[in-house]
Formats: C-alpha cells, sequence, structure tokens
C-alpha cells in the first residue's frame, strides 16, 4: 500500500514539473508573427554547439547566423531553448502576434490624413512596425462623387491631381486599389483621404 501511495505521489509531482506553454516572458522579448516565416538572428550564441528545443514554434536553419521561426500557436509566447549536456544554458522568449494590417499611402498620408500632391500610392506598415512586405500595386480607381478615375500600377495619373487642385476643402476623396503581397494574392483595399 506505501509503494502505491508513493508511486501515486511521484506521478503526481513529476507532472507538477513537467514543462507547460505558460511562458513569462523576459524584458528583452522580441517579437515573432503568427503565419508568418520571422527570419531571427542569434548573433551572441554559438548555435551549432547547442542542441535546439523549442515551445510554441519550429525553428530551421535558414542563413549562416539566421533561422526562420514559425508558429501557428495561440499561445502568447514562445521560446527557444539553447541546451547542452542535458542542461538549458541559453534561451529566447518571443511575444507572438497576428500579423498587422497594412495601411494604405497616398504618398507620405496615410488613409484617414489629408490629400497629397505625390501621384505615388503604396502599401506599407506604420511607422514602428518591424515588418519588411513586398506589397505591389497593381491597380487603382479614384472617386469623388460621381467622378472616377482608374490606371495600372502605382501612380496616379496627372488628371487625379489637376482634379484635386479644382475640389473644395474638407472634401472626401478615394481611392481603391488592387495589391498583390509577397503571397501572391492580390487583394482590395480602400483609403480616403481629406482635401486640405
Amino acid at each position: 500500500m506505501n509503494y502505491l501511495l508513493f508511486s501515486g505521489l511521484m506521478l503526481l509531482s513529476s507532472g507538477a514539473f513537467s514543462q507547460t506553454s505558460d511562458i513569462e516572458p523576459s524584458k528583452t522579448e522580441a517579437i515573432i508573427y503568427r503565419g508568418f516565416e520571422n527570419t531571427v538572428a542569434f548573433n551572441d550564441i554559438d548555435v551549432d554547439q547547442y542542441e535546439i528545443e523549442t515551445v510554441n514554434c519550429n525553428i530551421q536553419k535558414s542563413d549562416e547566423n539566421a533561422y526562420t521561426v514559425r508558429t501557428k500557436s495561440k499561445e502568447k509566447y514562445a521560446k527557444i531553448l539553447f541546451i547542452s549536456n542535458g542542461s538549458v544554458v541559453n534561451s529566447r522568449d518571443f511575444s507572438i502576434k497576428n500579423l498587422p494590417q497594412p495601411s494604405l499611402y497616398w504618398g507620405d498620408e496615410m488613409s484617414g490624413m489629408n490629400t497629397s500632391n505625390s501621384n505615388e500610392i503604396q502599401v506599407k506598415y506604420a511607422p514602428g512596425t518591424q515588418l519588411n512586405f513586398a506589397f505591389d500595386v497593381v491597380g487603382w480607381n479614384f472617386s469623388h462623387q460621381e467622378i472616377t478615375f482608374s490606371g495600372d500600377g502605382n501612380t496616379l495619373s496627372q488628371s487625379v491631381l489637376e482634379y484635386i487642385e479644382s475640389i473644395d476643402s474638407k472634401e472626401t476623396v478615394f481611392i481603391e486599389i488592387k495589391v498583390k503581397s509577397e503571397d501572391q494574392i492580390i487583394r482590395k483595399m480602400v483609403g480616403s483621404w481629406i482635401k486640405g
């Protein structure tokens, strides 16, 4: 009977020390994006001399010092452990986030701001976002009340810029674009700007 009680206690206590997905973030955590191939470099660690274990993510070497980290986990945190002789000697913590929504820009003016005198339309992430995606604007449609202009590529026509000069202040104009992202899927985005 004592043997069964001891075995049961050992089983319970071993479960209490097992690794769970509830990772507490460190103060120096980086961000990895869910469903995205995140490139991570470990410049201060000679990674080749360690075994690597991961929690809530997968890792694959992509370059001499760079790794691709992927996650589809719904958890908030991921961790990469560097192990030598069965002991964790170093680790990196990551906060897992969804990819942010990119924004539509007319020149330097993000949608919702004032009209621009630039003829360039672009899709990009807001300043401070550490993502480098290549977005390709393949077509656009400008509209204001019943007036419309359209074109290919990411350059507005001179007619649009001249038309903007003719409308009253505080008027709202719209630009709908077709944009191709790195996954080669063409999506539509719409933005609005106010004549300043």
